[in-house]
């Protein structure tokens, strides 16, 4: 899980991972979109990928950019969600219940979503210090950044035929 962690937030670094002698994972740099959603249908599986839905969009000095998925691709557990805040991996309240919130009409109950998402925004919007491993973060406009993230998944999930692609 770490490396897949670290995999997803550095694309553009290769990495080759062995265990007892036997290589389990080669990851070659992605610097394009194509060798890109390689790396992420190696990491997340051929499904997502299939059944993903694009998105990139700015606001209010924000951009928020990666994978959701369809409707139809919901899981059992919430472990498919992978969320990024400038970089780095976040497990965060606020920016999960942002998701589950876009879906909240789709999903059956006990049922999850996936997601790739990577937010961006100006660092000094964000509290990275706010738990020893930095897995939690806080934001300066909390409710501005949970509403942005909903609004754009429910708009990138009613739009109809959209694909993976970039």
């Amino acid at each position: 899980a770490v490396v897949k962690r670290f995999a997803l937030s550095a694309p553009a670094i290769a990495l080759n991972l062995t265990h007892n002698g036997k290589q389990r994972l080669n990851l070659p740099a992605a610097h394009c979109a194509q060798t890109r959603l390689q790396r992420i249908r190696k990491l997340l599986g051929k499904t997502f990928i299939e059944q993903a839905i694009y998105l990139d969009v700015e606001h209010a000095g924000m951009r928020l950019h990666g994978w959701v998925s369809n409707a139809a691709y919901q899981s059992s557990q919430s472990d498919k969600q992978w969320v990024y805040v400038n970089a780095r991996m976040v497990k965060d309240k606020l920016l999960n219940h942002a998701v589950k919130r876009a879906y909240e009409s789709l999903l059956y109950p006990g049922r999850y979503p996936a997601c790739l998402l990577y937010l961006t925004l100006n660092p000094a919007e964000v509290d990275v210090n706010v738990h020893p491993t930095k897995h939690e973060v806080r934001f300066q406009q909390p409710r501005l950044v949970h509403d942005f993230i909903t609004s754009q998944i429910q708009q990138a999930l009613a739009v109809p035929g959209t694909s993976c692609g970039y």
